[in-house]
């Protein structure tokens, strides 16, 4: 609602949403999914770079969409962007070599479906060839 009404001209209104959702925060969990939007709405940087650190914390899966929502357009210029995008994906993969995988990090979608079992209607395996490169996007 905060990022509504910041895009239509409403800051004082957005402002006072933040607000009532940031004083929650300090009682009780508050998404910071929430808070980051709002932030972005009203164009407030240092703060969605805040939340977004608390998203990243709480492992929020919304963080995989930065690199295509237009939602991020307000930052994607600021060097703080491509460095939390580079961190995202270096830890990772080190999170997951620490945890013993014996695959190295996927870095495309086609590589994390290509690691996975195809399953047909009855439960039988089906090749995963063939799938086109433009699916992917690569």
């Amino acid at each position: 609602m905060a990022y509504v009404l910041a895009l239509s001209g409403r800051r004082r209104e957005a402002e006072a949403i933040v607000a009532e959702l940031e004083a929650r925060a300090r009682e009780r969990y508050v998404t910071p999914v929430a808070l980051c939007i709002a932030h972005l709405g009203l164009k407030n940087v240092d703060q969605v770079f805040h939340w977004l650190d608390r998203a990243y914390e709480d492992r929020r899966g919304w963080l995989t969409y930065m690199k295509v929502d237009p939602i991020f357009d307000v930052v994607r210029d600021e060097a703080r962007y491509i460095a939390f995008l580079k961190r995202m994906t270096c830890d990772g993969i080190q999170s997951r070599r620490r945890h013993g995988s014996p695959q190295p990090h996927a870095t495309t979608l086609r590589e994390l479906l290509a690691g996975l079992p195809r399953l047909g209607s009855a439960g039988t395996r089906v090749p995963t060839r063939g799938v086109p490169r433009t699916c992917w996007g690569t």
